[in-house]
Parts: C-alpha cells; structure tokens; sequence
C-alpha cells in the first residue's frame, strides 16, 4: 500500500514524496527532477529513501496511535500536512525525537 505525501510539479520541477508500507515495513522516497537537481546529478533526477524496518515501523504505529498500515499512513498525511516538501525531513526529526530508528540513501 502507498500512499502520496506530497507532490509539486510547476515550471519544469517535480517533486513527488511517497510513503509505502510492503511487508510490515515503512518506506518514504522522494523524487525530484528539474533544473536545481542538475547540480546533483547529470539528468536532472536525485531519489532518496528513508527505510524503517519492522520494529521500527511498530514502534512509529504505537507513537502515532494506529493499529495498522494503512493507520500509518493517513497518520503521518495527516500529521505533517504542512510542511509540503520538507515532510521527508519533518518525519525523521520527529523520528530522532522519539528514537526511532531509520537507515537513508541518496540515488543521483
């Protein structure tokens, strides 16, 4: 199950942040691709992930009060709504805050 988090296409730029539960674990990409992102990669496009294993995930659900994934996922829509394309990093704030645990990778 997916779900969008946030998404911005205007003026050749596309952001797209998407949070994905697959076997009990928690992923959230972000995609990005325009003139900015060149500086970063040839073609234009960067992609970064934030992996949370099972425990990790659980323990996410029981902070944010849901039973299951998809609780999950309308949990973390709902909750950082406002923050647009910085929801990725508001995530792992609150994440670091309450000590859960995540791994990050960066394709560009």
């Amino acid at each position: 199950m997916e779900t969008v988090l946030y998404k911005h296409d205007a003026c050749g730029e596309f952001t797209g942040i998407y949070a994905q539960i697959e076997d009990g674990r928690l992923t959230i990409t972000q995609h990005d691709m325009g003139e900015f992102e060149r500086e970063y990669s040839r073609d234009g496009e960067v992609e970064s992930f934030v992996f949370y294993d099972v425990v990790n995930t659980n323990r996410l659900m029981r902070l944010l009060h849901v039973a299951d994934g998809y609780g999950l996922l309308a949990a973390l829509k709902k909750k950082f709504k406002g923050y647009e394309g910085g929801i990725k990093s508001e995530i792992c704030n609150f994440c670091d805050e309450h000590g859960i645990k995540y791994q990050t990778q960066v394709y560009s």
